[in-house]
């Protein structure tokens, strides 16, 4: 190991529990488009670009999404998830791995829901396609 390595592994090291979750948090907080990767089942990697919802990080970010997105199905065969972000003006770039999940939880839906998402659910806080993935 050089010296320049030994100094760099004396300055990292892992956070856990609160600590880690309010890091997050803060590496997070105002980035509002997230890279997601999933698995297919044939093991291809899929990324895509996800607005992460204004909800208080206490270990879970939430994206919403069709329930007829391929990323639905990629989620139900594997939960392994990668989400990145970046904020290149504030030198920000973050990874997590974690699980996701799918949910039509109403209470969920009735505490996220926004208007300005009409656009993609016409039905409203009803449409039958209207999901949220549960990540971290």
């Amino acid at each position: 190991m050089s010296e320049k390595d030994d100094k760099h592994s004396k300055d990292f090291h892992e956070l856990s529990g609160k600590e880690g979750l309010d890091k997050i948090a803060h590496l997070v907080k105002g980035i509002r488009i997230a890279m997601m990767s999933t698995i297919d089942e044939s093991g291809q990697i899929h990324s895509r670009p996800m607005a992460t919802q204004n909800e208080p990080f206490d270990g879970t970010l939430w994206f919403l999404t069709r329930s007829t997105s391929e990323k639905i199905g990629d989620i139900q065969h594997r939960q392994k998830v990668t989400l990145d972000y970046a904020d290149p003006s504030d030198s920000k770039y973050i990874t997590l791995r974690g699980t996701a999940s799918v949910s039509r939880d109403r209470n969920k839906i009735e505490k996220m829901w926004n208007p300005m998402f009409k656009a993609w659910f016409p039905g409203g806080k009803d449409d039958q396609k209207l999901r949220f993935c549960a990540s971290i």
